[in-house]
């Protein structure tokens, strides 16, 4: 698994979505700190089970990712937002960010690159 981990986040005013681009894993609140946090606490909690598993289920559940033409829905908005410089004090647009989760050494080691 690569580390770290590709993110985004889009939204404005009380509604947030993010979404984990290498696991597929979203979630939404109503606030950046909210849904970031959320998404981060997603993204472990997968982990760590799946490092429990067997070696094989490991390997599949670690090496899924969001299809090609999500991943581009949401690498365009972050790129549309950064372009036009919208932030956060932007007085209720909408705002698209990326981040990165990154893994620790040993999670990112124990599975294979996707």
């Amino acid at each position: 698994m690569k580390s770290p981990l590709q993110c985004v986040v889009h939204g404005a005013g009380t509604d947030w979505q993010a979404i984990c681009l290498d696991l597929d894993i979203a979630a939404q609140a109503t606030s950046l700190d909210d849904v970031t946090r959320i998404l981060r606490e997603a993204v472990r909690s997968y982990i760590y089970d799946a490092m429990a598993q067997d070696p094989a289920a490991r390997d599949v559940l670690c090496s899924r990712s969001v299809p090609l033409h999500v991943r581009a829905a949401w690498v365009s908005r972050s790129f549309v937002a950064k372009w036009f410089g919208r932030c956060l004090s932007s007085g209720g647009q909408e705002t698209a960010l990326s981040f990165a989760i990154e893994l620790p050494a040993s999670t990112a080691s124990s599975t294979r690159s996707s």
